[in-house]
């Protein structure tokens, strides 16, 4: 849990899996700039199983329903509001009609303007090209590199000490490992997945104080047509946490 501003919305979700990524991604595209607290959005089994590669049998519909209920009980935000701190989820309300195929849901009135004003100012990344970046870690990076973008500019620096980069990536609740291995196996992995498949360039540096690793700064440069891989350009997976 953590009080966040603004574009750290994009930065609170470290702990969630693959799959969860997957599934809020897909709920918070329904997302627009006139969206108000007020509004229900309305999809069906359907569309998430395709969302997901997966067809339509009874498990499946079983597995969507528990990935919303994990997706729920693992987005606990507390947002600053004035002088006090609220804690909210991300999802209001969360009904499934299997006779209807259909699911509703809403978004907290605390957490939606945070979405509404990512959608409109920092998003750029539409869901068929989130649905390319297999590894959770992939994903945290495209939400961080997205919420640190600055309208059109090519170049994005983000940067924070190695316990921030650790809490970005591995959630509140996770031991913390090494400099080392934190770096080479999830911030180059995720660099090199967006690398490969966005066709951008990624520098990493490490920040140290002496031999102590600090921190890290990461520059990520488009390219002057920035023109994502969409879906189809790949065999679809399900990534590395889909259980």
């Amino acid at each position: 849990m953590r009080v966040f501003q603004a574009n750290d919305l994009a930065k609170a979700f470290g702990n969630l899996t693959t799959k969860q990524h997957r599934l809020l991604d897909f709920a918070t595209s329904y997302v627009t700039k006139n969206s108000t607290f007020l509004d229900t959005y309305e999809t069906t089994f359907s569309e998430v199983l395709k969302h997901f590669g997966l067809t339509a049998s009874g498990s499946n519909y079983a597995y969507i329903a528990k990935s919303f209920k994990e997706l729920y009980e693992k987005t606990n935000l507390m947002i600053q509001k004035n002088d006090s701190l609220v804690l909210a989820r991300l999802f209001g309300n969360v009904s499934f009609d299997r006779d209807k195929g259909t699911i509703s849901f809403d978004f907290d009135k605390y957490v939606l303007p945070y979405l509404v004003e990512l959608k409109e100012n920092f998003y750029a990344i539409n869901l068929a090209t989130l649905s390319l970046l297999k590894s959770k870690h992939s994903l945290v990076l495209m939400k961080l590199w997205q919420a640190n973008k600055f309208g059109n500019k090519q170049s994005t620096h983000i940067k924070g000490s190695l316990e921030e980069w650790q809490q970005w990536f591995l959630g509140e609740e996770s031991k913390a490992m090494s400099a080392g291995i934190f770096k080479r196996d999830i911030l180059t992995r995720a660099a090199e997945e967006l690398e490969s498949k966005l066709h951008v360039e990624i520098e990493l540096l490490t920040r140290k104080n002496g031999r102590k690793v600090t921190g890290y700064e990461m520059t990520i440069r488009e390219p002057h047509h920035f023109s994502p891989m969409i879906q189809e350009d790949i065999p679809f997976d399900l990534g590395e946490d889909y259980k």
